[in-house]
């Protein structure tokens, strides 16, 4: 199976992909990026799995935020959409908190979750997190999106989310580029699941893998080992020589890990 295209699912255009055969499998990006971050890693996991990935609303190729919204209820309807009532679901940065989200409020769905220096929702971010993007955003809207794409390419302050690898960082850049739906949206409109995730990762029961690069920044590597602590059935590894998006800077790596913890989880089953 091979679709990839723009449906209208609950009255929103998504930017959907399908691809392979098997179990259903989630691909879910975050900041910054689209659908096209797991091109390498579809390349694999197409062969074992049914690989569904999409533009979450307000991102890539799908529609705006125009009002509230929930993105752990868009997951839920476009699984249904497609008549899928279990998957397996592996989750990037905020990605990894929607999830998480839907993995409490919907556990009949998921097989298991592998979080990549997931967000956890309920966390208070550090003041400098929040102005670094809030200076982003206002540079796209006052100097354009080219010229904001390569300040953050050069900034010291986002250097463990930019790849260091040419070929992985000009994918990087055309995905922020790519990324003008993002700037045009409301994302105060968006609201997760209540009560929120951070205190109620004790109530996720299924296997649970985390993946933390080893030059993500101190925050972010925070909130991995304490998600570790936190959920009963996981484990954490450690991806060396990576920063927040192990997937584009090791994708062979992080495809290798992802793969053997699926199929680890199948084989218990």
């Amino acid at each position: 199976m091979n679709r990839t295209g723009i449906y209208t699912i609950g009255g929103i255009r998504f930017h959907i992909s399908v691809q392979g055969e098997g179990s259903p499998l989630v691909l879910l990006h975050g900041e910054h990026c689209n659908l096209d971050v797991w091109d390498d890693q579809v390349r694999v996991l197409a062969r074992s799995f049914t690989v569904i990935r999409y533009d979450r609303r307000g991102y890539g190729r799908s529609e705006a935020v125009s009002g509230p919204f929930s993105p752990y209820l868009d997951l839920k309807a476009i699984l249904d959409y497609f008549g899928l009532r279990r998957a397996s679901i592996i989750g990037a940065c905020t990605g990894g908190a929607i999830a998480i989200d839907f993995a409490l409020a919907h556990p009949e769905y998921v097989e298991q979750l592998v979080l990549v220096s997931p967000w956890l929702n309920g966390t208070i971010p550090p003041p400098q997190m929040i102005w670094e993007r809030f200076g982003d955003a206002r540079r796209v809207r006052r100097e354009g999106i080219e010229r904001a794409a390569a300040r953050f390419l050069r900034s010291r302050y986002w250097r463990h989310t930019v790849p260091r690898e040419r070929g992985a960082r000009a994918r990087f850049k055309e995905m922020y580029l790519g990324g003008a739906v993002r700037y045009a949206s409301r994302p105060a409109m968006e609201r997760p699941l209540l009560s929120q995730s951070r205190r109620r990762l004790g109530e996720i029961g299924c296997p649970v893998l985390i993946v933390m690069g080893e030059w993500d920044s101190s925050f972010n590597r925070k909130l991995c080992r304490y998600a570790h602590e936190k959920i009963l059935h996981s484990s954490l590894i450690r991806m060396e020589g990576c920063g927040h998006l192990p997937q584009l800077d090791h994708p062979l790596e992080f495809s290798a890990i992802a793969l053997s913890a699926l199929k680890a989880s199948a084989d218990r089953r």
